[in-house]
This record gives structure tokens, sequence and C-alpha cells, in this order.
């Protein structure tokens, strides 16, 4: 596991967060990390918005060449189990 670990990390220090990354190595206490990563962190790893938004950036990666993505709906209190996001995508 520490190896993914090691790999995640690189992906985001050549990403541009290297400085988060060195943050993280210090195992600081989650929410501190939390409080740290920046949203353009996260918005580079996911994709986020409504299904207008997600389509667009869907296509951008099918044009870039990019033919498996893994979808991943994060569970709220307003979409419990990522539902409507599945259904949303679907359609």
């Amino acid at each position: 596991m520490e190896r993914a670990h090691a790999r995640y990390g690189e992906m985001f220090a050549e990403a541009g967060f290297a400085n988060v990354v060195g943050f993280a190595r210090t195992r600081p206490h989650p929410r501190e990390l939390f409080e740290a990563v920046p949203d353009e962190l996260v918005a580079s790893v996911a994709l986020l918005g409504d299904a207008d938004a997600i389509g667009a950036r869907l296509s951008a990666y099918a044009a870039a060449g990019v033919d498996e993505v893994a979808l991943v709906p994060v569970s709220t209190d307003r979409d419990p189990g990522g539902v409507a996001t599945m259904k949303a995508l679907s359609g």
C-alpha cells in the first residue's frame, strides 16, 4: 500500500501540488490535511459540477485520447449512494 501512496504523491507533485504532498507526508491530523488541500487539487482529479459540466469534461478526455474513465460517485445526504449522479451520467 505504501508504494501506491508514493505514486499518488508523485502524480500530485507533478501536477503542481508538491507542497501539499510534502505536508501530507508529515502525517498531519486528517482535518489539517483536508484544510490544506486546495480546490484546484480536487478539480484536477475529479469531475465536478452539473451533468453538462461533467459531460463536457468527459468529452474533453475522449478528445484527448482517454478511452476509459473510472466513475466513483460520491454519496451525500442529497444523493445517498450516488444514485442520482449515476442516473444523470447514464442518460
